[in-house]
């Protein structure tokens, strides 16, 4: 099981948000976000690989000369399922079975979040994806028919002077999501790879309108 920082909602819980940070972050990078969701059980999961400089990540980052990105499938394979069997785990430690459960991922963590959900679509059907892109890779396929998405609903946010994950990426994983038919909602910000408080402001809003 993965280790990870839980903060209780301050009332009564509406649902528990798994929140996944990005490459070379921890389990905490994001824990300042709860205040603007007190009504969520939080939960920050530390990725499995620990890097030389400090901090960690989901599965392994490289560039080929062209400085296209390059990803192991492998290593995202066994990132999906050690995040889901954590997931699972911890919300059985903590006793918050009963509730649905949220995600909420930035850059690698909101491409394991769209990862995730595509590939356990009966488990999780809300997420939030923010500066992420959708792993297109012939060993990484989507096995399911488009009919097993239709319970997903995504809110997808992005910067548009990104220079980790550019727009692009994101118009292309939107591409993917029109063609499986999945439900989303997405806004663009002036901003480069981070969080602004009008996109907070957005997630609020649409947490509120899609709640399972």
């Amino acid at each position: 099981m993965l280790e990870y920082v839980h903060q209780a909602a301050s009332s009564t819980s509406v649902g528990t948000l798994v929140v996944l940070h990005g490459y070379g972050a921890d389990e905490k990078d994001l824990a300042g976000l709860h205040s603007y969701f007190p009504n969520f059980d939080m939960i920050g999961l530390r990725a499995p690989i620990a890097l030389p400089f400090g901090g960690c990540a989901w599965y392994g980052l490289d560039f080929d000369s062209h400085g296209v990105r390059i990803i192991d499938p492998v290593e995202v394979r066994e990132a999906l399922s050690v995040a889901h069997q954590s997931i699972s785990a911890i919300v059985a430690t903590l006793g918050l079975e009963g509730l649905p459960v949220y995600l909420l991922g930035f850059s690698q963590g909101g491409s394991l979040s769209y990862g995730l959900m595509m590939s356990y679509p009966d488990r999780y059907t809300r997420g939030v994806v923010l500066s992420g892109y959708v792993y297109q890779h012939d060993a990484l396929p989507y096995p399911l028919e488009m009919e097993y998405y239709r319970a997903i609903e995504l809110f997808v946010g992005h910067g548009v002077q990104d220079p980790v994950v550019p727009l692009e990426m994101c118009h292309r994983s939107l591409e993917v999501l029109d063609g499986l038919s999945i439900r989303y909602t997405t806004n663009e910000y002036a901003c480069g790879h981070t969080i602004v408080p009008n996109e907070i402001s957005d997630i609020q809003q649409w947490l509120q309108a899609h709640r399972i």
